[in-house]
């Protein structure tokens, strides 16, 4: 079976009306806790030694939200092997389907390539001028993670 079918087969349609109802109906869900979810992907998280950029924008075309949530543990997992040539495709994930829950994730994922290749910082300096609110998150939270190493001049620049 294939993850789809997997989370599809395991739906319970009672949580997943309480769970877009948190995310004020902005997105479908299969009604998997998070538990089971990752319990659910597991096998699947492990299959993966790369990132494929067709199977993360699959998983992204689904209605049910937690494909987001799968192709979000996927980009983390490997995220030491994502450079500045995979921004685009995190932009297009970020200005699709977004909401604070991906957007939240990404942005430190983002924030990783950055913090390993500084010349990411000349294009988060435009997301934060982006009209999307949502690249503009990222360009600000991008940090968060940095502590000591929290670039605050880049920080001031993304802000004012």
């Amino acid at each position: 079976m294939t993850i789809f079918e997997i989370f599809r087969s395991h739906a319970d349609h009672n949580q997943a009306a309480k769970m877009s109802a948190y995310m004020r109906d902005q997105f479908p869900f299969c009604g998997l806790p998070t538990p089971e979810r990752k319990k659910l992907s597991r096998p699947f998280l492990k299959a993966i030694s790369a990132i494929d950029w067709d199977f993360i924008f699959a998983l992204w075309e689904q209605p049910e939200r937690e494909f987001q949530y799968f192709a979000c543990e996927a980009l983390d997992k490997y995220k030491a092997q994502l450079t500045p040539a995979d921004i685009s495709n995190l932009r297009r994930l970020a200005i699709t389907k977004s909401w604070w829950d991906t957007i939240d994730i990404l942005d430190r994922i983002v924030g990783d390539i950055a913090l390993r290749y500084p010349e990411v910082n000349k294009i988060l300096l435009a997301w934060s001028l982006d009209d999307n609110i949502w690249l503009r998150r990222i360009a600000i939270d991008h940090q968060l993670t940095r502590k000591g190493n929290t670039d605050t001049t880049l920080l001031t620049q993304i802000i004012v």
